[in-house]
């Protein structure tokens, strides 16, 4: 009886990149990411599963960071390209450490302070019940003290 073949092994120079990552550090949501790949990979050249992840190779990583590109699209009649490019930040945004202080009957908020000061500001997150006060999270700062949590909700009440 015939071995089983062995799984194809990656590309052993070739550089792969995992997409969970690729989307952490661009600042885009993994879905976006994973639409853009339906949308413009093919599966071999340019991503393929390892381990049950999506890891991009060097070409696809380039076609990615290409279609998220905003210099790529056409800039409005109304803006410059100078006043686009600054209003526009760099990297992925700023995460705040927290401290849970209230957790308000809406599941979708919490209330929680920066871990310098005392003032309570909005976290949305998808859902808030098993969150306790004293919890530290991390958050992104979405401006006029509005927060949002990205991360793992915890595994019971109170605990990560």
């Amino acid at each position: 009886m015939p071995a089983a073949p062995a799984p194809a092994a990656p590309d052993v120079g070739c550089e792969l990149f995992w997409e969970v990552k690729v989307a952490e550090s661009m600042g885009v949501a993994r879905e976006r990411i994973a639409a853009l790949r339906a949308e413009h990979l093919t599966e071999g050249p340019h991503f393929r599963s390892v381990r049950n992840a999506v890891v991009l190779t060097a070409s696809g990583l380039e076609l990615i960071v290409a279609a998220l590109n905003p210099r790529s699209a056409p800039a409005p009649a109304d803006k410059s390209p100078q006043t686009q490019a600054a209003a526009c930040p760099d990297g992925p945004p700023e995460r705040v450490a927290m401290v849970v202080r209230r957790v308000p009957p809406n599941i979708r908020l919490l209330l929680a302070s920066k871990l310098d000061d005392r003032t309570e500001r909005v976290v949305r997150v998808r859902d808030n019940r098993l969150f306790m006060p004293g919890m530290m999270l991390t958050a992104i700062d979405c401006g006029q003290n509005l927060f949002q949590f990205t991360g793992r909700l915890p595994r019971r009440k109170g605990r990560w």
